[in-house]
């Protein structure tokens, strides 16, 4: 078992511990407000291609009859902002499909956008919930090619230092984002 593996699993079971209260919550407040169910299962691609399911919070109508911006219901848009949506994820490090640290995990049609080589070399390490494409956040639309410049840059130059120093800087992120981020739009 490598550094950042001990890493991920102490991480993600003293998140997952210390957020129970904030799970019962949030899952109390998306029952009165959007019902069930509260989570929202995407099949992604992980590592050496494989699928799996990356949990989050559901923050949208169940029912399409909406732009996807008026999908996201008002409570979704808290969660997204404040990025709450995301914590579920800490489950998929703990049982090993993602990492804290790495490229963000994309839906196969997402993927399907990206170079064959980009994606033989996202597809080497296990994704994450932060990475050096979301620190690098500056609250303007990036193309999907800039992102994963982004995740190739982390995967070649990965250390322990980097990983470390990513998790701390996401802190900062998230405030920037929540600051700026008045919709709960995706950035």
């Amino acid at each position: 078992m490598n550094i950042i593996r001990i890493f991920d699993l102490f991480i993600s079971a003293f998140l997952l511990v210390i957020l129970i209260p904030l799970f019962v919550l949030v899952s109390i407040l998306s029952l009165c407000t959007h019902g069930k169910p509260i989570i929202y299962l995407s099949a992604r691609v992980g590592l050496r291609g494989n699928l799996f399911n990356l949990i989050k919070f559901r923050t949208m109508r169940l029912k399409k009859n909406h732009s996807d911006e008026d999908q996201i219901t008002n409570f979704g848009k808290f969660l997204r902002r404040t990025s709450i949506d995301e914590i579920p994820q800490f489950l998929n490090v703990f049982i090993g499909h993602m990492s804290i640290v790495g490229p963000r995990p994309l839906p196969l049609e997402i993927e399907n956008n990206i170079s064959h080589k980009a994606k033989l070399i996202r597809r080497k390490i296990k994704p994450g919930i932060t990475g050096l494409s979301q620190v690098a956040y500056s609250a303007k639309k990036r193309t999907l090619n800039d992102k994963v410049a982004l995740d190739l840059e982390y995967i070649n130059n990965m250390s322990i230092y980097l990983y470390l120093s990513i998790i701390m800087r996401t802190f900062f992120v998230l405030f920037k984002r929540y600051k700026y981020n008045k919709q709960g739009k995706t950035l």
